[in-house]
């Protein structure tokens, strides 16, 4: 880890595991804001030249909600540095440097032990309900 007096690292390996943690948190933010800022409801576009419009589906719900789950856990369920979570994730210059490298380090590990990177996260092949799935015709 860093001290934080001097701000050295320990050693290389724990100066790689900070930056790992560090862009874990920028990528998870990066699409975490992405998710918040996916429209609920979209028009329907009858040109099939055009790309299609993305909607707020239950896979990005479930991103959003794990990723605040994760942050809360991460910050010790501790509401004010929730709310610096939240400012830093949105971009504001008003939260504390110290507290800046402190939330990183504490929400990196965390998404990265629960997987929430994007690439990690949207690739999961869903196969349904166990019970539900269809039979395959075996062989007698």
């Amino acid at each position: 880890m860093r001290n934080e007096v001097t701000g050295v690292f320990e050693s290389h390996n724990a100066y790689e595991r900070e930056k790992r943690w560090r862009k874990i948190f920028h990528q998870v933010t990066a699409a975490y804001l992405d998710a918040r800022n996916t429209p609920a409801l979209v028009a329907v576009n009858y040109d099939d030249s055009q790309p299609g419009n993305r909607k707020l589906g239950a896979d990005l719900i479930h991103y959003i909600a794990d990723c605040e789950r994760t942050a809360r856990a991460a910050l010790g369920g501790n509401p004010v540095l929730f709310g610096m979570w939240q400012r830093l994730v949105e971009e504001n210059d008003t939260v504390p440097a110290a507290m800046v490298a402190q939330i990183i380090r504490k929400f990196g590990r965390l998404a990265q032990a629960r997987g929430l990177e994007p690439h990690r996260y949207f690739t999961h092949i869903r196969k349904g309900r166990p019970d539900k799935r269809p039979k395959v015709a075996g062989a007698a």
